[in-house]
């Protein structure tokens, strides 16, 4: 579970600092892909460790608020789903790394929204109750609407990213649905 929780923390990390780099594009492409990349390896590691060793992981945390608990579990069908997260999640962040340095306008903010991404994808596969569950799917559906839209200057491009977040908001209206 350490390096579970190890590689959320590189990708939190790269969520929270890179915005701060977008003065210095270079170095905000290279600490947002390194951290985007050692934590989709941290991920790759955890599923290929539960997949070969069959291991099953659980964190459970209670929260202030009635009926929640961040409550993770990784068993073999959650480390499957994690597997071509981590794997993408790495290669994504290995090619990303020289084509956004020298590409848009706001790159730190491109790599705050793309490891934000890996890790709520990360997270949906591994929730344990219905709450984190949606609350990590709403994280996916917001950054990777960020992630389409980032070259929103050209129409259409901003028209795509909109019927995206406009599906995946009918997609959770549609798993809220299914978990009450």
């Amino acid at each position: 579970m350490q390096l579970l929780i190890g590689s959320w923390l590189l990708l939190v990390a790269g969520v929270l600092l890179t915005p701060f780099l977008n003065r210095w594009p270079r170095l905000a492409s290279k600490v947002g892909s390194s951290a985007a990349a050692l934590g989709s390896l941290g991920l790759l590691v955890v599923a290929v460790d539960g997949l070969m060793a069959g291991r099953e992981l659980t964190l459970a945390l209670p929260l202030s608020m009635p009926g929640a608990s961040f409550a993770l579990h990784v068993d073999m069908l959650a480390a499957f789903f994690l597997l071509p997260i981590g794997l993408i999640g790495l290669l994504g962040a290995v090619y990303g790394s020289e084509y956004m340095a020298g590409h848009g306008r706001w790159p730190g903010l491109h790599w705050s929204m793309y490891s934000l991404l890996v890790l709520s994808m990360a997270v949906v596969v591994t929730a344990a109750n219905a709450i984190l569950f949606l609350f990590a799917w709403e994280c996916m559906s917001l950054s990777s609407f960020f992630l389409v839209i980032g070259e929103h200057q050209e129409a259409a491009v901003s028209r795509a990213g909109w019927i995206y977040l406009l599906a995946t908001h009918l997609g959770a209206a549609l798993l809220f649905g299914f978990f009450l």
